[in-house]
C-alpha cells in the first residue's frame, strides 16, 4: 500500500516513518516536504492513501488538498494538524477529506486505523454510486409490462419481478461485496441482526409518508431518512445493505396493503432507496466531526 506523506517538519515526517513501522502494516510511505515534491511523487504513479499537513511553508495544506481532489477525487485524503480547531477540521472535510487527524492523537494504532477507514469510506463511496447510477437505470415505474403482471400476476410474481434485480445487487445476492472484501466481515444483517430489523422496521414507517408526499402536499420524513442513512453509515454499511433492507421493508409493506397499492410500494419506492442512498453517501463524504471543548480551548 502506497502511502504519501505531506509535512515540511522533518521531525513529524520520521515520526510517521517510525509509527507506520510500528503498526506492522504492508505500507510503501513516500514522504515529502512541500507541494512540488508531492505532484511529482504522484506523476510517478497513484498513492492509496495522503496524510496532509494543515499548515505547511508556501502553499497552504487546504489549497494542496483541492488540488488533490481534482487529480484524483477518490483517493482519500486524512489532513493532519496540531492546531485544536473544529472549524479546521470541518473545513478540511468540505474540501474532500476523507478524515482530519490532530497530531497529539498520533500512534501506530491511531494511523493504522485511520487509513484503513478512509479506504473503507473510499470504497464504499465508490459502490455507493455506481449502485445509484445502476439502480437509476432499472425500468421506468410506467414500464406497461409490470402493469400486466400487477394485473395477472399474483404479489409474489409481482414482487419477484420488481425486487428481483435489486435482490441480486444486495448483501445477499453478492458473493464478494466491496463492504466483505475491505471490513473482512459480512453484511449488517448477519453482523447485527437486532439493529438490521430495527432498521427495517424505522424503513417501513417511513415508506408511507415517502409515498403519500409523491402525489400530495405533505412533508418529506427527511430527518428520519437521514437517521436510517447515518445508522447504516455508522456501522460500515454500504448500499448492498440498504437495498437489504428496502427488499426486506417493502417485501413487508406490499403485503400489508390493497394489491392496487402494492405496485407503489414495490416500485414508486425504488425512489426512497436512492434517495437514501444519497443520504448514505453524503455521510461518507461529510460526515459530522464532533467537538472536542478540552482540545478546542487550546
Amino acid at each position: 500500500m502506497r502511502i504519501l506523506a505531506i509535512d515540511d517538519s522533518p521531525d513529524d515526517l520520521d515520526l510517521i516513518t517510525a509509527l507506520l513501522d510500528e503498526a506492522d502494516g504492508d505500507y510503501t510511505l513516500l514522504a515529502v516536504q512541500n507541494s512540488s515534491e508531492a505532484y511529482a511523487s504522484l506523476d510517478d504513479g497513484p498513492v492509496d492513501c495522503v496524510l496532509l499537513d494543515y499548515r505547511l511553508s508556501g502553499e497552504s495544506g487546504l489549497a494542496i488538498l483541492s488540488t488533490l481532489k481534482e487529480r484524483d477525487a477518490d483517493c482519500p485524503v486524512i489532513l493532519m494538524s496540531g492546531i485544536g480547531s473544529v472549524d479546521v477540521a470541518v473545513d478540511a472535510v468540505r474540501l474532500g477529506a476523507s478524515d482530519f487527524l490532530y497530531k497529539d492523537e498520533l500512534s501506530a494504532a491511531t494511523l493504522k486505523t485511520k487509513i484503513a477507514m478512509a479506504l473503507q469510506r473510499a470504497a464504499l463511496s465508490k459502490e455507493l454510486e455506481q449502485t445509484l447510477q445502476t439502480v437509476k437505470s432499472l425500468p421506468p415505474t410506467s414500464d406497461p409490462e409490470f402493469a400486466k403482471v400487477v394485473k395477472e400476476a399474483n404479489l409474489e410474481s409481482v414482487m419477484a419481478r420488481s425486487l428481483g434485480v435489486l435482490r441480486n445487487m444486495s448483501m445477499a445476492g453478492s458473493s464478494t461485496p466491496v463492504t466483505r472484501a475491505v471490513t473482512g466481515v459480512s453484511g449488517l444483517r448477519d453482523r447485527n441482526p437486532h439493529l438490521f430489523h430495527e432498521l427495517v422496521n424505522r424503513y417501513l414507517g417511513v415508506l408511507d409518508p415517502y409515498l403519500r408526499q409523491l402525489t400530495a402536499k405533505s412533508d418529506k420524513p427527511l430527518s428520519e431518512m437521514r437517521a436510517i442513512a447515518h445508522a447504516v453509515g455508522s456501522y460500515a454499511g454500504g448500499p448492498r445493505d440498504l437495498l437489504d433492507i428496502h427488499v426486506a421493508a417493502t417485501e413487508i409493506g406490499a403485503r400489508q396493503v390493497a394489491p392496487s397499492r402494492a405496485e407503489a410500494v414495490l416500485i414508486e419506492g425504488r425512489l426512497l432507496a436512492l434517495e437514501l442512498m444519497g443520504l448514505l453517501v453524503d455521510y461518507y463524504r461529510y460526515r459530522r466531526i464532533e467537538p472536542n471543548p478540552e482540545r478546542d480551548q487550546n
